[in-house]
């Protein structure tokens, strides 16, 4: 019998899954304290990093997910609980960048992040199938990248959505 691609993942060891969870977690923190310099520097880097919110804090929320093993992807409070996750640490990120020098902070970020995370747990729920088929992989990851770039599209250089319980 063939296992599903989330299997593998959702059947390794707690230490390992928690592992995962922890690293997830210390990327988040390194590239929330990167500063961008005006030495030299491209507006490739800033733009990676700004399109890197939806994979990253996906990332986020599978590592989440693998923590209740291999029913994650289907398991109504690990999903909420990976979204929650997700919403508190993009907030959290987006408070901690109006100290950082040379970035902002968004509100639109969190919705960024709030996408990859919906867009984990979609995927994870096409990786859990034991024959998951390859042309609805392929048509929801198009969807995602359609999601993510209008959204992109719509937020691309407008006036920033100020946080909400913070005095900037």
């Amino acid at each position: 019998m063939k296992t599903s691609l989330y299997l593998i993942l959702g059947q390794l060891s707690l230490p390992l899954r928690l592992s995962a969870f922890v690293s997830a977690c210390c990327l988040v923190l390194w590239v929330s304290n990167y500063q961008p310099s005006n030495l030299g520097e491209s507006v490739v880097l800033p733009f990676l990093f700004q399109a890197g919110h939806a994979p990253l804090y996906g990332i986020l929320a599978l590592t989440c997910l693998m923590l209740w093993g291999a029913q994650g992807p289907f398991n109504s409070s690990a999903i909420g609980a990976a979204i929650a996750l997700v919403a508190f640490a993009g907030y959290l990120d987006e408070w901690h960048q109006l100290s950082v020098p040379a970035r902002a902070s968004d509100l639109r970020d969190v919705c960024t992040d709030l996408i990859g995370a919906c867009s984990a747990v979609l995927l994870a729920r096409w990786a859990s199938a034991t024959r998951p088929s390859w042309g609805a992989g392929l048509k929801l990851l198009v969807s995602i990248l359609a999601v993510l770039a209008a959204w992109g599209w719509y937020s691309f250089d407008a006036t920033p959505w100020p946080l909400p319980f913070v005095t900037p």
